[in-house]
């Protein structure tokens, strides 16, 4: 019951990806792993953010503190963000595939995936995480 919950969550997460852009391939291979966060959408609105966020920016991932890990899509091809609780933005991987990299090596930078209780990886997913491209995304 649960994995048929969060398929329909990835539908409506694909649903919101703005015009032009890019639905990342290996998304499904997230939901493969199980994540302990909720996958889903969450509308950006408490975090007060400029008004380009709502064109830019798909929430995908719930954080236990309320914050959100999201799909920034300032080209096609998305870049991965955490809002904090307070709604500050911090890039986290300049591809999604980066991302899940991260999340194997336990090195995204966001404690509810890298410290959190029951750890998972994402299968399939191979090699070590980069750092190109990511400070200037910040």
């Amino acid at each position: 019951m649960m994995k048929r919950k969060t398929r329909d969550a990835a539908t409506d997460i694909r649903r919101r990806i703005p015009e032009g852009g890019e639905w990342p391939s290996r998304f499904e291979a997230l939901v493969e792993a199980d994540p302990p966060l909720r996958i889903e959408w969450n509308s950006l609105r408490a975090f007060h953010l400029n008004r380009t966020a709502d064109r830019e920016v798909v929430p995908f991932l719930h954080l236990f503190d309320g914050g959100l890990v999201a799909f920034w899509y300032r080209e096609p091809s998305p870049a991965v963000v955490c809002i904090d609780h307070d709604g500050r933005p911090m890039v986290v991987a300049p591809t999604f595939d980066d991302f899940l990299r991260r999340i194997n090596v336990k090195r995204t930078g966001i404690p509810d995936i890298d410290e959190g209780g029951r750890g998972y990886r994402v299968p399939g997913v191979r090699g070590r995480p980069t750092l190109k491209g990511l400070a200037e995304l910040q």
